[in-house]
């Protein structure tokens, strides 16, 4: 487990997590979501003993990572940065890794077979492309076979196939009950990923939650309905109560409360036509920008309005 208690960290007179508190559980993907400047790089730089915190803590399974026996075999990291010197090749890097961490150098080719990099692993890294780079930093991190992975933008630089195998490879490392913290901007990705977000703005917590309950809670699942008599149906809808807010348009009435099935009762019940009934369905990225509005540190003219 990665535990979070009440982190600070303060660059001179700039703060940049701001008594930030949550828990990553195993078994399961966890999305770490938020602006620019929100603090998420700097809360996993913590976690990875990169950076010290000005006050509170950050513990991987209870303990600090400077104080954890072997660490490499505990935890993995996929950072932007990338591991290795461009000098050298993959399978030397890795090679060289073992040996410092104490790990099997057969282990070495099971995690380049594993990254899709066994035929290139005898190419010097500077002459990489972003994604294999990228997969070099997933076979770097599962080296030591740790318990617990920490993933920032994962699939930058990756190709369809490349975010398909990371997507998969994320799964089934949480599906062998292994703690996986996933950092990303992409909406798209951590919807099709992550079961529990944990959403931080301006160095604070906004919200730590699971993906169904952030996506019910804060974006705007509807029923579109279109019909030519609007008013009609808007007065049946309005006698339901204040459960049911209806927004109406042109030929259009969207509705927030009730399923399409009711809705489409109700306006069977009492005679009005209806030419479309659809259900909008929520997205995380609505959810996402609900949440995190007031929390943008540079957002322009066009994102304030």
């Amino acid at each position: 487990m990665l535990a979070v208690r009440e982190l600070t960290k303060r660059y001179g007179d700039r703060t940049v997590v701001d008594g930030l508190t949550f828990t990553v559980e195993p078994g399961r993907v966890t999305g770490f979501l938020g602006p620019n400047g929100a603090g998420k790089t700097t809360t996993m730089r913590v976690l990875l003993g990169l950076a010290a915190a000005t006050s509170g803590e950050a513990l991987v399974d209870g303990r600090a990572y400077r104080d954890l026996p072997r660490p490499a075999l505990r935890v993995g990291a996929v950072l932007p940065s990338g591991p290795a010197h461009p000098g050298r090749s993959a399978r030397a890097h890795l090679r060289a890794k073992a040996a410092s961490v104490g790990v099997p150098r057969d282990r070495v080719e099971e995690v380049l077979e594993q990254a899709g990099l066994a035929g290139a692993a005898g190419r010097r890294v500077g002459g990489y492309s972003l994604g294999m780079r990228q997969r070099l930093g997933v076979a770097d991190a599962l080296l030591g076979d740790p318990g617990v992975l920490l993933f920032d933008e994962p699939v930058n630089g990756l190709d369809l196939d490349g975010v398909r195998w990371m997507r998969g490879l994320m799964r089934r490392m949480a599906g062998e009950g292994r703690t996986v913290f996933v950092s990303s901007h992409l909406m798209s990705e951590m919807e099709a990923v992550a079961d529990h977000l944990v959403v931080v703005g301006r160095g604070r917590l906004i919200t730590d939650a699971p993906l169904s309950e952030v996506i019910g809670a804060w974006s705007r699942t509807h029923v579109e309905v279109r019909t030519p008599d609007t008013g009609s149906l808007g007065e049946c809808l309005a006698a339901l109560g204040p459960r049911v807010r209806v927004e109406a348009g042109a030929g259009l009435l969207r509705v927030f409360g009730p399923s399409a099935a009711e809705v489409g009762d109700l306006a069977h019940g009492a005679g009005v036509r209806v030419h479309g009934l659809l259900t909008r369905e929520a997205s995380l990225e609505q959810a996402y920008l609900e949440l995190t509005g007031g929390a943008v540190e540079f957002a322009s003219a066009e994102g304030a309005r």
